[in-house]
């Protein structure tokens, strides 16, 4: 492959992306919304045959509960496509990169793995301090 056709790819490849993205969050959102109907659903028919006189908590707090889970499950499914084209698209760029600039793309690949981690810890304090929040506002 050329430098100039290794260039064009990775001119066109963001356009085509976009619009493959565009597709995606599209048929994912409408995915999402019809699991989490169905998720509801399901609950509320079950909760309709549970006796709420044996529970500790009210039913206010049991359909927050339930709401929370189902609208984090209906964010994975709308996002669960990144676990497989980040990586894959990493790869693809990673390799472009290498053909048009030879070695020096490997310190682009160390730059990315470090901020990988940064960001790793930086979720986990923000993980942290959201629990922390959380549980000072149960108090």
């Amino acid at each position: 492959i050329s430098v100039s056709t290794a260039v064009v790819m990775l001119f066109c490849g963001p356009a085509i992306k976009a619009i493959g993205d565009n597709q995606n969050y599209a048929r994912g959102r409408h995915v999402a919304i019809r699991v989490k109907s169905a998720l509801i659903s399901a609950v509320y028919k079950k909760s309709l045959t549970v006796d709420l006189t044996t529970l500790n908590e009210g039913v206010g707090k049991v359909n927050n509960l339930i709401s929370v889970d189902v609208a984090a499950m209906q964010e994975f499914i709308a996002y669960s496509h990144f676990l497989w084209s980040t990586p894959y698209e990493i790869f693809i760029c990673m390799t472009l990169l290498f053909l048009v600039l030879g070695s020096a793309a490997l310190s682009g690949l160390l730059v990315m793995i470090v901020f990988l981690f940064v960001g790793l810890i930086i979720t986990k304090k923000l993980e942290d301090y959201q629990t922390e929040l959380l549980d000072n506002k149960d108090k």
